[in-house]
């Protein structure tokens, strides 16, 4: 059944951006090129809608339904929408972020999934949140679905992270999860791999290019939160919560380092510019499908560490200074950017990765 499913979606995602990318033109659910977003072309915003959909018929047609699920295809819904209508109009990120916490208060109220502890993270033992449950589930919430919404700047980024993040799941919850969440996780495997193959435009004479738009990439935070949460609280919990700090670490550490630097420089922390970490890479002259594939590839790094450190029964504080390390590690990375862009020109084993144009 779960070749199945993944494959349906698959199927299901190729012909339905195939057919509905033509339309996107006509509702103005396109991205145009401009000073940040330096791509060829008018480019259908068509992606997050499409895995959307697919989800919901998918699910309703392999998955038993409760009201679990309906609580949880709402949630998503409003997610979706919210970032399409901010595909079509650049809507306030007040307002989304509005949204966004009434589809999290859908998920804590409706399907009962909340934050209650922190795990053994500090060594002193398991850290109760009691009376914080409900807002800290809030705060996690907001901030993966917009960390995916940020890193969504560089072709197959976003979808490649997200895709990690679901084989990582799949792997780490493996038997022990309801058939219905190994489906569900299945789905956006099939979905996902679906889309990369026109975001990265694998063939171009007959395939569309199409990006995620806001409505995919906060569906794809939303869905990895939501699940995370799930399988990690008491009462279901398979993995330990610090697992899901690295299926989702690049998002996270790119998200906060961007977040403070922002607010250092008396900026709003969600204005938009050219300093997340695939622009640092490109800067410093890496192709488009280099920077892709340095950063994939320490994304599949850390998601393997983290299993690693899981299946080993590894103390939730090893687990966590060792995030916090990389954290601290990649802010002064950043923060020192440009002579970091220049020793990498240096090295002759990256001239291969560079443009020579």
């Amino acid at each position: 059944m779960q070749l199945t499913v993944l494959a349906a979606a698959f199927l299901a995602t190729l012909i339905g951006i195939y057919c509905l990318a033509p339309l996107t033109h006509k509702l103005g659910l396109i991205d145009k090129p401009d000073e940040r977003k330096q791509h060829d072309g008018v480019i259908p915003l068509v992606g997050g809608i499409v895995i959307y959909a697919v989800m919901v018929s998918t699910a309703l047609l392999v998955i038993p339904v409760s009201i679990e699920l309906l609580y949880f295809l709402l949630a998503a819904g409003l997610v979706v929408f919210t970032g399409a209508l901010d595909d079509r109009f650049n809507i306030s990120f007040k307002l989304r972020l509005v949204v966004q916490t009434i589809a999290a208060l859908i998920i804590i109220y409706g399907v009962g999934d909340r934050l209650t502890s922190f795990g053994d993270l500090l060594g002193f033992g398991v850290i109760e949140l009691g009376y914080l449950s409900v807002p800290l589930t809030l705060l996690g919430f907001l901030s993966v679905i917009n960390a995916f919404n940020m890193l969504d700047g560089l072709d197959g980024l976003a979808g490649g992270v997200s895709l990690v993040a679901f084989v990582g799941l799949f792997f780490a919850t493996g038997s022990q999860v309801s058939d219905t969440t190994t489906l569900i996780i299945c789905l956006f495997i099939g979905a996902l791999f679906a889309y990369q193959m026109f975001n990265l435009h694998f063939f171009p004479r007959h395939l569309p290019k199409v990006f995620l738009g806001d409505a995919g990439s906060t569906l794809l935070g939303f869905v990895i939160c939501a699940f995370v949460i799930r399988f990690s609280q008491e009462g279901r919990a398979i993995i330990q919560p610090v697992f899901a700090l690295w299926l989702v670490a690049i998002p996270l550490m790119d998200m906060l380092v961007t977040f403070f630097r922002r607010l250092r420089h008396r900026q709003s922390p969600f204005h938009p510019d050219l300093t997340h970490v695939h622009h640092i890479f490109m800067r410093a002259g890496f192709t488009r499908h280099a920077t892709l594939a340095v950063i994939m590839l320490a994304s599949s790094l850390l998601a393997v560490i983290g299993f690693m450190l899981e299946k080993a029964a590894a103390p939730a504080w090893v687990s966590f200074a060792l995030i916090v390390l990389l954290t601290l590690l990649y802010a002064q990375m950043i923060g020192h950017a440009w002579k970091l862009a220049k020793w990498i020109k240096r090295q002759t084993i990256f001239h291969g990765l560079l443009e020579n144009k």
